[in-house]
């Protein structure tokens, strides 16, 4: 195997990296053409996954599709589409299957623009439980990764996807039910939306893992460079959860359709995960404008619980409000997925 073959393999392969779904393009080949920053990106997952419905005629690994699709009609499972998704040079495939709504199957297959006609094919089973998810898969290259310990991950080469269910229910825990799947695609979202966000956490970033893979890419993990992979990570941790309570605010608030469309996208979610800068941002959405007072008073409070050890983002939210007479309406707490809460500015009627 040439030098170019080895580093592909390595970098070129979508690793799963929260126990299934949530994978890495590895993109060194066409590196030596990018920034810095840019080639630390394609050691992480990316931030932007966006699944674009596709067909059948699409894929290579024709024969490796149609045996795995075989045992998974045979056994009950239900189709859920065809889907592609293109980043950088690397297209991805993906058979999405719901089986008997315990487990949720997919097939994969990753092509190199720079290498048409050849891909890498492999699969996954993976149940939801309580806070997480337990995957098989058959990608050895899915091991190189660290993941949430609420999604585990095991690797099988059992010859068919279907055959992954044993070894499901033999490392599932021993009070851990697998929990009902209705929606297969957004399930696979919000796995990978879940492993992603932990992957651009600051502890991660800063790990010995990512280092070494920066090396890898003869990246030197400056400071700077780093601090530029955090904040993007923050920024994408703000909108996961801010979404996460949004859907749960959607879900459980009392208000008919027809009201939710009118204020939707009134709404501002304040939640633990926010730090200063958010919270002003915050502010800012709830306020028409502010005046230039309204503005060095948020400068001088922002500069005073910088230099607090304890910080409490709803409380700090609150303080703020009141501080600089914001006149905002809070319609609901929640604690669940996310220490939260909801305004509405006072503009807003109803």
């Amino acid at each position: 195997m040439s030098i170019l073959e080895i580093l592909g393999a390595l970098f070129l392969i979508f690793v799963l990296i929260g126990g299934y779904f949530a994978w890495k393009l590895y993109r060194s080949a066409t590196a030596y053409k990018r920034t810095e920053f840019a080639k630390a990106m394609s050691v992480l997952p990316e931030l932007d996954l966006r699944l674009e419905s596709s067909t059948k005629s699409d894929w290579i690994s024709l024969d490796q599709l149609d045996f795995q699709e075989q045992y998974l009609r045979s056994k009950g499972a239900d189709h859920v589409g065809y889907f592609r998704h293109n980043s950088d040079g690397v297209e991805l495939r993906v058979s999405l299957w719901n089986y008997k709504q315990r487990a949720v199957a997919a097939l994969y297959e990753t092509e190199l623009e720079l290498n048409p006609g050849q891909a890498a094919f492999f699969f996954d089973l993976v149940a939801r439980v309580k806070n997480g998810s337990i995957c098989v898969s058959s990608n050895p290259n899915a091991a190189l990764d660290s993941r949430p310990s609420n999604h585990t991950l095991h690797l099988s080469r059992a010859p068919s996807v279907t055959k992954f269910f044993r070894t499901l229910k033999s490392n599932a825990p021993e009070d851990a039910a697998f929990i009902k799947i209705n929606d297969a695609k957004e399930f696979f979202y919000d796995v990978y939306t879940d492993t992603t966000e932990w992957a651009w956490r600051e502890e991660q970033l800063r790990s010995n893992r990512t280092r070494q893979a920066l090396v890898a890419l003869k990246v030197k993990p400056s400071e700077e460079l780093l601090q530029q992979l955090i904040e993007l990570g923050h920024s994408n941790t703000i909108d996961v959860f801010t979404e996460k309570a949004r859907k749960r605010f959607a879900r459980h608030s009392s208000m008919n359709p027809e009201r939710w469309e009118s204020i939707r996208d009134e709404l501002v979610f304040v939640h633990e995960k926010m730090k200063l800068q958010d919270l002003r941002d915050a502010i800012w959405d709830l306020s028409d404008q502010l005046s230039d007072e309204q503005e060095n008073m948020l400068d001088k409070l922002e500069a005073q619980e910088a230099t607090k050890q304890s910080y409490d983002a709803l409380n700090v939210f609150k303080s703020l409000l009141s501080k600089l007479d914001i006149r905002a309406r809070r319609v609901a707490t929640m604690s669940s997925p996310i220490q939260s809460e909801v305004y509405l500015p006072r503009s807003v009627k109803g």
